[in-house]
C-alpha cells in the first residue's frame, strides 16, 4: 500500500459474548480473521504503555479519542505532513493502545471529512483492509466473499465485515465509496465519455502503477 496520513482511534474492545455473536452472525472468516490477530485487541506486545499513557487526543467523540499525525508534537513544524504506509501507520497506532480509525458509521464518516477539511488533508488511512494472503489462503475460495473486490474488506481495528462496496450500506444515505478514480481517468484520456469505474478500482494493480500490486488498504481521500 501507499504511503498517506493516518487516523488512529481507540477501539471498542470487544467481551467474549460479542465475539460469539460475530463469528456466528458474521461470514465464517470472521472467526479465522479473529484467530489471525486482526482484532482490536491485537498482541501485547504490540503497545508499548509508556505511550498508551501519555498519548495525546485531539478530538473525542462517542467515547472515542481521535489523533491526527498532522497534530502530533513530534511532527510539528515540517514543511510537509508526515505519511506512512498502512502497515506502519496501524503500528504507530497500536502501540499507543488505539487502532486506525474504522468508519462503521455515516455520522463517523461525517465527523472524519471534516476534521481532514479543517486540517487540510487530502487522504488518510483507516484500518479498512482486504480479505488477502496475509489474513489466509480461505480469502480466494470462500465463496461468501467473491468476488473479494466486492465482498472481502474488513475493519481491522474492530473485525467487522464491509457491506459489499457496491451497495449502500444499512443507515447511510448513500454508498460511501468514491463514484470514479484512477482507471477512469486512464480511460477518458482516450474517450472522454468513457463510462466512470467506481472505487475500489484496485488501479494500481490493473495499471501497473507503484509497485503494481493489489490495493489492499482503504484509506480516505477529501473531494477536491
Amino acid at each position: 500500500c501507499p504511503t498517506s496520513l493516518l487516523h488512529c482511534c481507540t477501539p471498542s474492545h470487544l467481551s467474549s459474548d460479542q465475539t460469539v455473536r460475530m463469528k456466528t452472525s458474521a461470514s465464517s472468516l470472521a472467526a479465522v480473521w479473529l484467530a489471525m490477530g486482526w482484532s482490536c485487541q491485537g498482541q501485547e506486545q504490540e503497545f508499548d504503555l509508556e505511550l498508551c499513557r501519555n498519548r495525546e487526543s485531539h478530538w473525542r467523540s462517542n467515547q472515542h479519542d481521535y489523533i491526527f499525525s498532522g497534530l502530533l508534537k513530534q511532527f510539528r513544524g515540517r514543511d510537509k505532513l508526515e505519511q506512512y504506509s498502512w502497515s506502519k501507520a496501524r503500528e504507530f497506532c497500536r502501540r499507543r493502545c488505539m487502532d486506525l480509525v474504522s468508519l462503521e458509521s455515516e455520522w463517523e464518516a461525517r465527523l472524519l471529512a471534516r476534521k481532514m477539511k479543517k486540517f487540510g488533508a487530502t487522504s488518510v488511512w483507516t484500518s479498512g483492509h482486504i480479505c488477502d494472503h496475509s489474513v489466509t489462503e480461505r480469502c480466494y475460495t470462500d465463496e461468501a466473499i467473491q468476488p473479494r473486490i466486492v465482498r472481502g474488506w474488513f475493519w481491522t481495528g474492530s473485525t467487522s465485515i464491509l457491506p459489499p462496496t457496491n451497495s449502500t450500506p444499512p443507515g447511510w444515505s448513500r454508498n460511501p465509496w468514491g463514484t470514479t478514480g484512477a482507471i477512469t481517468l486512464s480511460k477518458q484520456q482516450t474517450d472522454p465519455d468513457a463510462v466512470k469505474v467506481p472505487q475500489p478500482d484496485n488501479a494500481e494493480e490493473v495499471l501497473k502503477l507503484e509497485k503494481g500490486e493489489e490495493e489492499g488498504c482503504l484509506a480516505v481521500g477529501r473531494d477536491r
